[in-house]
């Protein structure tokens, strides 16, 4: 009888645990990145901490192995 209710309480810690954790990292903010490649085109963040973009002209991007390259067009 007691184990049954030992392995009840830890299932339902286990659940309440995992619940948590999972809302915690679902409800964390993200830092918006300050300069993204998208489909070649670098875009640059206005303002710091918002998710707010300008294109920046005569350049291209592109990731290769988690690198940033920017090249100068011609």
């Amino acid at each position: 009888m007691l184990k049954k209710i030992m392995i009840w309480i830890f299932s339902v810690v286990c659940i309440l645990l995992v619940m948590v954790y999972s809302i915690y990292y679902i409800n964390i903010e993200q830092e918006p990145e300050q300069m993204i490649c998208y489909k070649g085109k670098l875009l640059l963040q206005l303002e710091e901490g918002e998710s707010i973009y300008t294109r920046a002209k005569g350049v291209t991007c592109e990731y290769e192995n988690g690198i940033l390259i920017i090249e100068e067009q011609s």
